[in-house]
């Protein structure tokens, strides 16, 4: 039996949660606080250009456009049917806060992994973002 395909850490790992920003309302959005249990792990400019990026997709996911009403008016035309053949225009752009490569290796390299929890409804009493160091 070939035991080196499976991986164990022995180390311990523990889980930042970033906080999120209520200043601007309860629109989902982050504290660009550096935390201090990333300190000598990553630098604040990476950690407070990510966060920003992901801040920008929130923002324009929760923008209402022609797109997002028109959704709305099928969405009740079709007694919300409708949303069982199509992705929304909100879940689209809340796939794209699914983190690219390039970010994840930065993370990686430096003994970090971070993700995103955000689920379309969940969005407003489950936000996170954590990070594994």
């Amino acid at each position: 039996m070939n035991f080196n395909k499976y991986h164990f850490s022995l180390r311990p790992e523990r889980i930042v949660f970033i906080q999120r920003d209520y200043r601007d309302g309860t629109v989902c959005k982050f504290q660009t606080k550096f935390p201090e249990e990333l300190d000598n792990r990553i630098e604040r400019a990476l950690f407070e250009d990510t966060i920003k990026t992901l801040n920008n997709y929130y923002a324009e996911a929760e923008k209402i456009s022609g797109q997002s009403y028109l959704e709305g008016c099928l969405a009740c035309a079709s007694a919300y049917i409708i949303f069982l053949c199509m992705e929304t225009r909100y879940e689209k752009v809340l796939r794209c806060t699914s983190f690219n490569m390039e970010i994840a290796c930065e993370y990686k390299s430096r003994g970090v992994q971070i993700r995103s929890d955000l689920h379309g409804s969940a969005m407003l009493t489950n936000a996170s973002i954590s990070v594994k160091v």
